[in-house]
């Protein structure tokens, strides 16, 4: 949560990170999590109930839409496939 905080802000703010302002998450150390991580090879793949909730996600977003309004696009839909899987190999699931 915190690191997700501090992204969103410093993209918020269009900043770079100041000499005062460390990240909650080391470079050196996120980049052997990413590391291992990939080690690992962990291959993911969606299961019917994970895709079922994205589906009805995705359906009622576009359903309660205000006309005229797209709130979420096929290209977002996949982004959230990829946003699961990513979760999924970061917890370890195959």
């Amino acid at each position: 949560m915190k690191l997700a905080d501090f992204i969103l802000r410093m993209v918020q703010e269009k900043q770079t990170p100041t000499e005062d302002e460390i990240p909650p998450i080391g470079s050196e150390l996120l980049k052997k999590y990413i590391s291992h991580a990939i080690s690992l090879e962990l291959r993911p793949t969606l299961s019917v109930e994970a895709a079922e909730e994205i589906e009805n996600y995705y359906v009622e977003t576009r359903a309660n839409a205000p006309a005229g309004t797209i709130p979420i696009t096929a290209r977002q839909l996949e982004s959230l496939v990829r946003l699961a899987e990513a979760r999924a190999t970061a917890h370890g699931c195959d």
